[in-house]
């Protein structure tokens, strides 16, 4: 600590505005498409009075009850939405990445972790990146599991008091996203930590008991934790967040390389004995590597432990005394410029703005056009539709189009129903028997599907709308107006 305070403040300063704006840059700034399907239900309750156990959105296969374990994010996103728009979604999507970063670095700082130490984490905030979507319940978790860290260590240094606070914050993260699950094996693996190393842990099995008793606290009660048995150990392979490291984007793979390099060469120099909580980095390492969902997880863990890790090797200690130098011209310039260029690429990319759907360049392209070509002419009945659109289409269209799909998936959605739309997207062998179980009125194609060539060359069915991004096809009988739109990039809004 003594070296820490020798720090110059305008260096920590620089430091920690450099690193800021990193971390701000990265995330993705489209509406996620999560949001929709937890604002329908959201508007659904409130008409209803009560949580909807049944779904209300689609015409393919359901289960019941359908458990929509972000139900209370739900409410959260729709009075955001109807009380101020992307404008309220992009402070709530600033507040809590603020709240995250700072819980974050403060658990670092209580392990030992000081301005210098933090050089090494640009690769872990690239990795936090990937769970950092507008406006998704998962970031909800994140910022839980930086509270659950502090917990953590204070209940190392032997504390209590944390206790009741964790509880509290227990029962509000299992309404607000499944993620809880996360909360409670982190704190099962500090409690067989402290067993190992001998210090005190029977009352964090008190504790983990108590979690596990609250639970219950949902509007869905013992369904719940049904829902969850399956739920947690389902393949999950089709769903491209869910599949492992090597089959992610460039950027994730190096990051997540480079960071699991600088945390084991830390390791290894400090010793595991005098670094608490090193198995939660281990098997955080893992689930990241078996899953890119957990990336972010990873990240966050990382940041708490690998910065204070890295303050207690030789190369830490290097980077405090050099931190903690007088004011010279190399250090002036170093630290202007890192922040300037921050600035500048910031300057550049915008990252307060998020993109309303349908705008160019956005990482998801929601039927907007579409959209509005249904509204416009009233149109009911069933669409076979993309796994990404049919949330955005149940809210747009309050439920008077019935979808096939949307990102609910295993929460509402019978086992094969996913896979057999995908097959009929992929026009894989028996493609066409899709259309004779359900007897759509309405199928949405993308122009580059697989399928479209095929679907073409059926007379029965009409091509009534396209963009560049989809097509729509109406089924004999319909008599919607043919309209050609591309070329014209269509602009949502939000909500």
């Amino acid at each position: 600590m003594g070296e820490q305070a020798q720090i110059p403040l305008w260096k920590t300063a620089c430091t920690a505005l450099t690193l800021g704006i990193v971390y701000f840059l990265g995330p993705t700034k489209f509406v996620d498409l999560d949001i929709w399907h937890s604002m329908s239900v959201a508007r659904d309750a409130l008409r209803l009075g009560h949580i909807p156990l049944e779904d209300r959105f689609a015409f393919t296969p359901t289960v019941f009850p359908v458990v929509h374990h972000e139900w209370a994010w739900g409410f959260v996103l729709y009075f955001l939405g109807t009380h101020g728009g992307l404008v309220a979604l992009e402070a709530a999507r600033v507040v809590l990445y603020t709240v995250l970063a700072v819980l974050t670095v403060r658990v670092a700082v209580m392990r030992g972790a000081d301005a210098s130490s933090f050089i090494v984490s640009p690769s872990a905030l690239v990795m936090s990146w990937i769970g950092l979507t507008a406006l998704r319940a998962q970031v909800v978790t994140l910022v839980f599991l930086a509270l659950l860290l502090g917990f953590i260590e204070s209940d190392r240094r032997g504390r209590r008091s944390w206790i009741v606070p964790a509880l509290l914050c227990h029962v509000v993260w299992l309404n607000v996203h499944a993620g809880f699950v996360v909360g409670m094996g982190v704190l099962a693996l500090h409690a067989v930590e402290q067993a190992v190393r001998r210090r005190p842990y029977r009352h964090l099995i008190g504790v983990l008991v108590a979690m596990a008793a609250l639970v219950l606290v949902n509007p869905y009660g013992t369904a719940y934790a049904t829902y969850l048995l399956p739920a947690l150990t389902m393949s999950r392979s089709l769903i491209i967040e869910w599949r492992p490291i090597w089959m992610g984007a460039g950027m994730a793979i190096t990051a997540y390389l480079v960071s699991v390099a600088i945390a084991g060469a830390a390791l290894v120099a400090v010793g595991p004995r005098n670094v608490p909580g090193w198995p939660l980095l281990l098997v955080t390492a893992y689930l990241a590597m078996r899953h890119q969902r957990h990336i972010s997880i990873f990240a966050i863990v990382w940041l708490t432990q690998v910065p204070a890790m890295v303050a207690r090797t030789t190369l830490g200690r290097t980077l405090t005394r050099a931190w903690a130098r007088p004011a010279n011209a190399l250090s002036i310039t170093t630290s202007v410029w890192s922040v300037f260029v921050a600035l500048f690429f910031a300057a550049q990319l915008h990252p307060w703005e998020l993109h309303p759907p349908g705008q160019q360049g956005a990482a998801i392209r929601y039927p907007v056009g579409t959209v509005d070509y249904l509204r416009d002419h009233a149109v009911e009945g069933r669409l076979i539709n993309p796994f990404e659109a049919g949330a955005f289409i149940s809210w747009k269209l309050d439920g008077r189009v019935k979808v096939s799909m949307d990102g609910r998936y295993e929460a509402a959605y019978r086992p094969g129903v996913l896979e057999e739309q995908m097959d009929f997207y992929d026009a894989k062998p028996g493609w066409e028997d899709l259309l004779a179980r359900y007897a759509p009125d309405l199928v949405l194609l993308r122009p580059k599907s697989p399928v479209l060539p095929l679907f073409t060359t059926q007379d029965r069915w009409k091509l009534v709308y396209q963009d560049d991004q989809y097509v729509l096809f109406a089924r004999p009988g319909l008599d919607l107006p043919p309209e050609d739109r591309r070329g014209i990039v269509p602009m949502g809004t939000f909500p």
